[in-house]
């Protein structure tokens, strides 16, 4: 029992799940709302989508989504050899701030969050070689600020997993 967090019963990726996501801002949200380079979205076309002017786009159709959604337990499973703790995956609102919600990858034994990202080859190949100057880390570190600031851990594991190449953690 967290004294920052509760937990939210909903099952990750299922029709419950989208209309939970729409009872706070996520961690998809941060990125956004920065207009960090990248974004799919405008804040304004944000706004528009969570006051229901415009439907939110359908990301099940994207490749590299449908293959992260497929691979995250295999990821998973590599976090937890290599750190060593079992991370169990959660949706979590925080109690004081109750519109920040985020689901998680996985929170390890110690606190500790992980977030896992499958990404297409090039941008894979970019975090590899540029490391945090990558764009792609930029994007993704507001999300993990998010997810620190929504359940208060004491860290975070940004793990980009590939089942073909390198992983960095």
């Amino acid at each position: 029992m967290s004294d920052i967090y509760e937990v939210v019963d909903v099952v990750q990726g299922s029709k419950d799940w989208l209309e939970w996501r729409k009872t706070g801002v996520t961690a998809t949200c941060s990125p956004i709302l920065l207009e960090e380079p990248g974004a799919t979205k405008t804040p304004y076309e944000l706004y528009l989508q969570y006051a229901g002017l415009i439907q939110a786009e359908d990301l099940s159709v994207i490749k590299q989504v449908d293959a992260g959604k497929k691979l995250e337990a295999l990821a998973r499973s590599y976090c937890e050899k290599e750190i060593g703790q079992i991370a169990l995956p959660f949706c979590v609102r925080n109690k004081k701030y109750p519109y920040m919600i985020a689901s998680l990858d996985g929170q390890f034994d110690d606190g500790s969050i992980l977030e896992i990202k499958n990404l297409c080859e090039s941008k894979h190949l970019s975090i590899l070689q540029l490391e945090t100057k990558s764009p792609e880390f930029r994007y993704y570190y507001w999300q993990v600020q998010h997810q620190l600031l929504t359940t208060g851990a004491p860290q975070a594991y940004l793990v980009f997993w590939s089942a073909t190449d390198q992983t960095k953690v």
